[in-house]
C-alpha cells in the first residue's frame, strides 16, 4: 500500500464503530496523519435503546435519537481525514492486499478500500422483531420512519399483545407499551425463572411489584401478565409450551436474543462466531478487529460495553500507529482489553426505572429512567453532532 498516511476503515457506525472514529481523530498526534473511512448500511446515525422501543410504540417520536446525516466535518479533528460512506456494505475482504470491498445501495457500484486497520464493529440485530435494529432495507431515514409508523400502528390497534423473552429489551417494551396504552392487555412469557435474570433478584421482584401495582389501576380484561418458566412456539402463539392458553393475541413481539450481524463473514475468511484475542484482534488476524455485539468478549453486550471496548481500541492504535511511524519501530508492549462489568438502567416507561448489577438494586424511581432518556436523546446523539462538547469527551 504506498501511502504516508495510515489507512484505517471502520465497519459499522453504532456505538462501537462512531465512538472509535471520534477517539481516533483526537488521540493520534496530527504528525500521524489518518484516514479513516467509516462504512454503514446506514446513511444516517441511529442510537438503539430506550428511544427505540419508545418509537416503536410511538412513532411520534421519531427523530428523538436520529441524526440525518453524519457531521463528517465535526467528527474530524487534528488535520487527519475522513471519509463516511453511508448506504454501503462490505461484500468482500482481502486480507492478503489488505483491502476491503463495499457496495453502494443505489448505484450497486463497488469500490476497494485499503486498509492498515480494519474496525469490525457491525453490531446485531433481532432475527425474529427485526424492527429493532435498522435492517438494509432500513437504510435511508424515510425507510426507518415508515418502518416505526407501520410497527406503531400494529401496536396501537392490537386488543392483546404477547412479549416473549423477559431480558432487559422485553420488559422494557413491556413498560413502554403500559405507559403508552395503560388499557391494553399485554401477556409476557419467559423461559427463565425470573425476569431479568443476568442481574439481581431484587429486580424481579421490583418488575413484579410494579406490574402489580398496574394491575390495580385496569380492568379484569387489560390486565399485565407474567408467565415464567415457559416458552412459546412461533406456530401456535394461542398457548404456551406447558399448556397455559394465552386468549386472542393480536400482535407477537419477540425480544429474545439479538444476533450478531456477521452475515457474510465466514466467505470473507473470518468466523460467524467472531472469536478475539486480549487484543481485541480477530483471531489469525493481527491488524482486523471486532468490537460490540459480533465479538465474544466475557461481558454483558451492551452500549456501555462496546463503548469502552471502543475506547481502548482507539487508545490503543494511537500507541500502534506512533510507533510504526518511527525510523525505528521498538516491540511494545501493549495492555490488553480487560472485561468489565457495568451497572444497568431499565425503564419502565417514562414514569419508573431501575439501575442494577449482579448483586443489587442500585437506585430506583423516576430519577433512572430520565436519566436514561435524557443521556441517550442529548448526549450520546450530541456526541456526533457535537463531539467536543464537555461531558461527549469522557465517552472516547
Amino acid at each position: 500500500m504506498n501511502t504516508t498516511e495510515t489507512r484505517i476503515v471502520v465497519v459499522g457506525s453504532g456505538v462501537a464503530g462512531t465512538i472509535a472514529t471520534i477517539g481516533l481523530m483526537r488521540k493520534v498526534h496530527k504528525r500521524n496523519k489518518i484516514h479513516i473511512t467509516l462504512v454503514d448500511k446506514k446513511e444516517y446515525f441511529e442510537y438503539h435503546g430506550t428511544w427505540t422501543l419508545r418509537t416503536l410504540v410511538n412513532s411520534q417520536f421519531f427523530g428523538a435519537t436520529h441524526i440525518d446525516k453524519f457531521n463528517a466535518k465535526g467528527l474530524k479533528k487534528n488535520n487527519h481525514e475522513l471519509t463516511v460512506l453511508g448506504g454501503h456494505k462490505m461484500v468482500a475482504l482481502d486480507t492478503a492486499q489488505q483491502t476491503i470491498t463495499v457496495e453502494d445501495a443505489k448505484s450497486q457500484a463497488q469500490q476497494i478500500l485499503p486498509y492498515h486497520h480494519l474496525i469490525l464493529a457491525t453490531g446485531a440485530s433481532y432475527t425474529d422483531m427485526p424492527a429493532i435494529k435498522p435492517s438494509w432495507e432500513d437504510r435511508t431515514l424515510a425507510a426507518r420512519n415508515q418502518t416505526f409508523k407501520t410497527f406503531s400502528e400494529q401496536i396501537k390497534h392490537a386488543k392483546h399483545i404477547l412479549i416473549v423473552g423477559g431480558g432487559s429489551v422485553g420488559v422494557e417494551m413491556l413498560g413502554e407499551i403500559s405507559d403508552t396504552y395503560p388499557n391494553k392487555r399485554i401477556t409476557l412469557v419467559h423461559s427463565k425463572d425470573r425476569l431479568l435474570e443476568r442481574a439481581t433478584a431484587d429486580a424481579n421482584k421490583y418488575v413484579q411489584n410494579w406490574v402489580e401495582a398496574q394491575n390495580k389501576l385496569r380492568g379484569e380484561k387489560e390486565k399485565i401478565t407474567i408467565i415464567l418458566n415457559d416458552s412459546v412456539l412461533k406456530s401456535k402463539t394461542s398457548e404456551t409450551v406447558k399448556g397455559q392458553a394465552i386468549e386472542d393475541v393480536g400482535l407477537v413481539l419477540y425480544t429474545t436474543g439479538p444476533r450478531p450481524n456477521t452475515e457474510g463473514f465466514d466467505t470473507m475468511g473470518i468466523a460467524l462466531d467472531v472469536q478475539v484475542d486480549k487484543y481485541l484482534r480477530v483471531n489469525g488476524h493481527s491488524n482486523i478487529y471486532a468490537l460490540g455485539d459480533i465479538n465474544n468478549t466475557k461481558e454483558e453486550k451492551s452500549a456501555a460495553s462496546a463503548r469502552m471496548q471502543a475506547k481502548w481500541l482507539s487508545a490503543t492504535l494511537k500507541l500502534i500507529i506512533a510507533n510504526d511511524k518511527l525510523k525505528s519501530p521498538k516491540t511494545l508492549e501493549l495492555k490488553p482489553y480487560e472485561n468489565q462489568k457495568f451497572a444497568q438502567l431499565i425503564s419502565l416507561g417514562t414514569k419508573k426505572g431501575i439501575v442494577i448489577n449482579s448483586e443489587k438494586i442500585l437506585m430506583a424511581g423516576k430519577f433512572p429512567t430520565t436519566m436514561k432518556s435524557y443521556m441517550e436523546k442529548n448526549v450520546l446523539v450530541g456526541l456526533i453532532t457535537k463531539p467536543d462538547g464537555f461531558m461527549n469527551k469522557a465517552l472516547y
